[in-house]
């Protein structure tokens, strides 16, 4: 299975006066999550990385993200350090279950967490190419091992977690082959395939010129391919192959509705142009073909078991967070910059969730 692993949110964030963190000492607890301790120091450090990155790509929204959009370098956002928490709270509860479960990470996961983390901080070529992997691991290679390690073994943590869930969600899913049938038979419409033909032209008169061609019996695909000007299926004879219905236009799906297998339609008028159409079968796929993935959908929860468990979790959760840094919401489970968020709502971008998908209650 492939896993998708993301830059974590702190990208995403924006954070607190450099002065302010220099004035105080960082022997203290920055957040104590269900009992684990993380150190001012151990932020601190993490937060010393982040903002030699954004020095390093000052024209990234990493960087407006981590000096605030005032453009003072002298200085980082409240909500950009209460988003460094946020992560290690995050990071806490997965490492909980994790342990819970007696889950272990592989050097294969490792490595693939490693690869895929470093290749979202390679800085994107002022030529608008590809980034480059290589640049990517540069960058990471320069963060602190400490960094690293949390990094690697957050990422690969989530994945392994949300893998397991997802496992055990289809496990417990119990579709019976009962099950697949009904849905199979009450669903016939999901499973319909149009085959179909066109030839697409810009007037009336040269799609009434086609037709009458047609009926005197001219060959559909030879006039497909020498006046279509739809290219991709000119080249076929005008095939566009079997289609689910609801994958064209309105006025094309009407046509096909109600035409006649086998018969080429009057001109039909799209915002392309006008069409002839040869509707060559209107047929319901075989249930042998569709079973398997009718279960797939069966077994599929309706909501993401990561993001369930992490809602949940969270929700549950013991935190407290040093005032220093903020505080902790349990109505949008976040940490609370101390001026207060400029928006409720904290995107974790973590392995098997959606990158727009929100903690709930944002």
């Amino acid at each position: 299975m492939t896993r998708t692993l993301r830059l974590p949110a702190l990208a995403l964030a924006v954070l607190l006066a450099a002065a302010a963190c220099s004035d105080s000492a960082t022997s203290g607890v920055a957040v104590t999550v269900n009992g684990t301790e993380v150190s001012q120091q151990t932020i601190e450090d993490e937060i010393d990385d982040l903002v030699d990155y954004a020095e390093q790509n000052p024209e990234s929204q990493f960087a407006l993200a981590v000096f605030g959009e005032d453009g003072n370098r002298e200085t980082v956002s409240t909500e950009f350090t209460a988003q460094v928490l946020q992560e290690r709270v995050v990071a806490t509860v997965i490492a909980d279950e994790f342990e819970r479960r007696g889950l272990e990470l592989t050097d294969e996961d490792r490595a693939a967490a490693e690869e895929q983390f470093a290749s979202q901080l390679a800085p994107p070529p002022a030529d608008g190419s590809a980034p480059d992997p290589a640049a990517g691991q540069e960058v990471f290679d320069s963060f602190s091992e400490e960094f690293q390690d949390f990094e690697v073994t957050f990422n690969a943590r989530a994945a392994v977690l949300s893998d397991a869930l997802a496992a055990e969600a289809q496990e417990e899913s119990d579709v019976t082959d009962a099950d697949v049938q009904a849905y199979y038979d009450e669903n016939q419409d999901q499973f319909t395939q149009n085959c179909a033909a066109h030839i697409l032209v810009e007037d009336e008169a040269t799609a009434q010129d086609l037709l009458a061609q047609l009926d005197a019996g001219a060959d559909f695909a030879t006039l497909a391919e020498a006046n279509s000007t739809d290219t991709g299926s000119a080249a076929q004879g005008g095939d566009l192959g079997c289609q689910a219905p609801g994958t064209f236009v309105p006025e094309f799906e009407a046509a096909i509705d109600s035409a006649t297998v086998g018969e080429v339609t009057d001109p039909v008028e799209t915002e392309f142009g006008f069409h002839l159409i040869l509707v060559e079968s209107k047929d319901v796929q075989p249930f042998d073909e569709v079973s398997d993935q009718i279960r797939t959908q069966l077994e599929t929860p309706a909501d993401d078991p990561f993001q369930t468990f992490l809602t949940e979790a969270l929700q549950d959760a013991d935190v407290d967070v040093n005032p220093r840094y903020g505080s902790w919401d349990p109505e949008t489970l976040t940490v609370v910059p101390p001026e207060g968020p400029t928006q409720t709502t904290t995107t974790l971008a973590v392995p098997g969730l959606d990158p727009t998908a929100t903690v709930p209650g944002g």
